[in-house]
């Protein structure tokens, strides 16, 4: 992978990837995005030939509101009861 194209390419054809954005979009949060340590080990393990992804045991979302932070903790465990990742 050498340029931005092939790396939108690279994800988009990650079934687990696109799970977990829809998941989050379930979250309805106005600003939001997956952290890097989750894409970066998913471009690794493709750069170097692994044929095993490593596992993912949790997805770090970052977002940016100001709310009230007991809502956004009732949406997220709720979405932990969906998921087996921890959030």
């Amino acid at each position: 992978m050498e340029h931005e194209q092939d790396l939108i390419h690279f994800l988009q054809q990650d079934a687990e990837l696109m799970k977990h954005l829809r998941t989050v979009a379930t979250l309805h949060l106005p600003d939001w995005w997956i952290c890097a340590g989750y894409i970066r080990a998913k471009i690794w393990d493709h750069l170097h030939g692994y044929e095993t992804p490593t596992q993912t045991d949790d997805v770090d979302v970052i977002s940016n509101i100001k709310t009230n932070r007991e809502v956004i903790r009732a949406d997220v465990v709720s979405t932990r009861s969906r998921r087996t990742l921890v959030w």
